[in-house]
């Protein structure tokens, strides 16, 4: 008889299962919106979330990239909720606006 002793950790991070899968992200590109497309596939595949929040990401990606990441996110089945402090005239594909006063009191669809 051999006598093993095992620890685990309480809390188990997806880090530490991609590392024990040798899994490792293949990221060949410099565009965010590629980055996020793909952040998005592997989080519908592992059923992480449901909903992603974006903070002004129209200040750092194209209409096309949007266009791609809404397209990416519809098709997983993960909701996309974008929060930006400007309005912009008509909207991309896939995409509803709601806007909130600054007071909370008018919300205009």
């Amino acid at each position: 008889d051999h006598c093993i002793d095992f620890s685990m950790n309480e809390t188990i991070e997806y880090k530490d299962v991609f590392a024990m899968l040798g899994l490792v992200p293949d990221c060949h590109t410099d565009s965010i919106g590629e980055k996020l497309e793909q952040f998005i596939s592997v989080c519908a595949e592992l059923h992480l979330v449901k909903v992603i929040a974006l903070v002004q990401p129209k200040a750092y990606m194209t209409d096309d990239e949007m266009v791609a990441v809404y397209s990416r996110a519809l098709g997983s089945r993960i909701g996309v909720v974008v929060l930006d402090n400007f309005v912009r005239e008509g909207s991309l594909r896939h995409e509803k606006k709601i806007c909130i006063c600054r007071d909370y009191s008018d919300i205009m669809i």
